[in-house]
């Protein structure tokens, strides 16, 4: 129980990580027991596979690269869409958009920066920890 808490520590801290696994379906199921193993086996590892970006994405060990991106783009959207919507509704509904989508763009990339070098700083401490047991 131990050994699982250490090596717990030392792997990077993963959140938001979406790991999509498609049903498996068969058309025979007169097979060995073996043989029906093996082609789960294969079936779910080809698909575990297939998406280990999405993990490693998620991993705060680099900083969570989807969460960053993620809140950067609803920053970037709502520096586009704010006064655009002004726009719509005059000249000063369109000076009101220019700001709020600038302070969203400015918050949401404070957040995003702040977030990555949070989750890559908690990772190092974690890791570095771990070691000094």
């Amino acid at each position: 129980l131990a050994h699982l808490r250490y090596i717990q520590r030392l792997l990077p801290h993963i959140s938001d990580a979406r790991l999509l696994l498609h049903g498996f379906a068969l058309a025979h199921v007169f097979e060995r027991p073996q043989h029906l193993a093996t082609r789960l086996l294969h079936h779910y590892s080809s698909h575990a596979i297939a998406g280990w970006y999405r993990v490693l994405g998620a991993a705060h060990l680099i900083g969570s690269p989807v969460t960053f991106i993620t809140t950067l783009g609803t920053g970037m959207s709502d520096f586009v869409t704010h006064p655009a919507a002004g726009l719509l509704s005059g000249p000063a509904a369109f000076v009101r958009g220019v700001g709020s989508g600038s302070t969203s763009l400015l918050s949401h990339s404070l957040a995003a920066l702040s977030h990555s070098l949070a989750g890559i700083s908690t990772s190092i401490g974690s890791g570095a920890a771990a070691l000094s047991l």
